[in-house]
């Protein structure tokens, strides 16, 4: 929008110069109203920008912030540090939750007085600390999935938290998602131990049946020690011991476990937050109500519209349910089998198998591969584009693991 024009002259000013101008006008002796007519502005419009010059100062004819110099309720600088502080040392973890409950969680776990979840909310917007997750951008590579055109073929498995109560403070949930059907399972739990993650598959394999796969990422309980690479925790030796194979997605590459990590989203939104819990016991109790109508009316457009439950019964394939009365054996062995993990060769040429790194051929570089290791013939298999390029002996130690009870 162009300026006010100088009258007479006809050339575009901006308000600076008009200020300017009329000042200067009025110093010379010209009467205020005829300045003030012919500009088509008040006198106390002029009056106002005379006593600015006349207090004299560098830019006396710019506008001046009209924002109140005092706030007498703004927080102060140690607690907004202390907020500033906390919130960056969450965004160091990738998958920690950042909310300003988390926030206020961390500062009362350090002995400290939190402040109130609105004024932390402010602190992380007036400084610019919330950012949103950067869009996957595929790089063009065939990735080698597992199919999953059936029901009950692949499984996929993730943790979700901490989560915080405001009363009762953090609670995980080991959340478990048929791919094909949409079909969800949610475990609600204190911790996130191996022992915790097995049971949790347990239970969810007597409600919606065991799959051929069970995908799952690289986190500790899943597959077992940094010590020991070949000697398997927990989950998997009960994967192997039920006929179930389990894959291990790429490292750092949560969003080839994108279903399931959509779904987290709909446990948060939902369920955890559309809810008050006053306490652990009473998000456990919900969990199956949710459960329960989340797969027969949560319907979803990338299967036609049909809830998860519909989807399973057009498939004309029935789970096969784990018994409730299975018991495990005392002690786990690592059974006949076999462990799939799909990894990104990069320029190193380094496949990492459970922290033990093995170097590829020159030709894999920049290429995704899945290493199988055949537990029962004790050799490591790489295959890219479904063909075996490179194999190698891949001890198994016969040493069990006692089962949890």
């Amino acid at each position: 929008m162009p300026g006010p024009f100088w009258p007479g002259g006809g050339n575009i000013v901006s308000e600076e110069e008009l200020r300017m101008k009329a000042v200067a006008r009025y110093l010379t002796g010209e009467p205020a109203a005829a300045i003030c007519r012919q500009l088509g502005r008040s006198e106390r419009w002029l009056l106002k920008w005379v006593r600015r010059r006349r207090a004299g100062g560098e830019g006396w004819f710019l506008d001046r912030s009209k924002a109140p110099k005092h706030r007498p309720r703004q927080t102060d600088v140690e607690t907004e540090r202390l907020v500033i502080e906390t919130r960056k040392s969450l965004e160091n973890d990738p998958r920690s939750q950042r909310g300003s409950l988390r926030i206020a969680w961390e500062i009362a776990e350090m002995g400290l007085q939190a402040p109130a979840l609105r004024t932390i909310d402010r602190i992380v917007h007036r400084n610019d600390l919330t950012h949103k997750p950067e869009r996957y951008v595929s790089k063009g590579k065939n990735y080698p999935s597992p199919l999953a055109e059936f029901p009950h073929e692949v499984h996929q498995m993730d943790i979700v938290g901490p989560r915080f109560l405001r009363s009762d403070g953090r609670f995980y949930s080991i959340n478990f998602m048929d791919v094909c059907t949409g079909k969800a399972a949610i475990n609600p739990t204190r911790r996130q131990t191996a022992t915790d993650v097995t049971c949790a598959l347990l239970d969810t394999w007597q409600r919606l049946g065991m799959p051929r796969f069970l995908q799952m990422d690289n986190q500790l309980p899943f597959r077992g020690s940094n010590r020991y690479p070949h000697s398997f925790g927990i989950v998997i030796r009960v994967c192997l011991h039920l006929g179930v194979q389990p894959v291990f997605i790429p490292i750092s590459e949560p969003w080839r476990n994108g279903v399931i990590e959509r779904f987290q989203d709909v446990f948060d939104k939902l369920f955890f937050r559309s809810q008050t819990f006053p306490n652990f016991e009473a998000l456990v109790e919900q969990a199956p109500t949710f459960e329960t109508f989340h797969n027969a009316k949560h319907v979803y457009s990338t299967r036609g519209g049909k809830s998860p439950n519909q989807v399973e019964q057009a498939a004309h394939r029935p789970a096969r349910l784990l018994a409730e009365s299975h018991e495990l054996p005392e002690n786990l062995y690592i059974d006949p089998g076999q462990v799939h993990l799909v990894r990104f060769i990069r320029s190193d040429r380094r496949l990492d198998i459970f922290g033990q790194k093995f170097v590829m051929p020159s030709d894999l570089v920049y290429e995704y591969v899945t290493a199988t290791i055949d537990t029962g013939a004790g050799r490591l298999f790489v295959k890219h584009d479904n063909r075996v390029c490179w194999e190698a002996e891949y001890a198994i130690p016969r040493t069990p693991m006692p089962a949890p009870r």
